[in-house]
């Protein structure tokens, strides 16, 4: 399977990178990930944060230093006010739309605790 070079899924912002837990997971003797082409967690546009933009206008997510770009960090925080749109009201946690979206979102990605 090609991997896209702009890929950003679930398991990379919600805490889970293995590249961004590269330390722990040698603590605890894992296999390391060294690069996202790597990653197990890929699910390639099934659950891309960018997968509706990449299409018409591909972003670079890295410039040449190794440095975020501004587009994909423009990207990046549009994607989360989307997201904080649909778990809150006036600005603040609506405990409801919470619940409601971390089961909607279990039952898209199959999360395997499921009751």
């Amino acid at each position: 399977m090609k991997k896209c070079k702009n890929y950003c899924g679930v398991e990379c912002v919600n805490g889970n990178c293995p590249i961004a837990l590269k330390e722990e997971y040698e603590e605890r003797c894992y296999p390391v990930i060294e690069d996202c082409g790597e990653c197990p967690y890929y699910r390639g546009c099934e659950d891309c944060a960018f997968s509706d933009e990449c299409k018409d206008k591909p972003i670079e997510v890295f410039d040449k230093t190794g440095e975020f770009t501004p587009e994909f960090k423009d990207l990046v925080d549009s994607y989360i006010k989307e997201e904080m749109q649909k778990v809150t009201t006036d600005g603040k946690l609506d405990p409801p739309k919470v619940l409601n979206y971390l089961v909607e979102n279990a039952k898209k990605y199959g999360f395997p605790h499921q009751r």
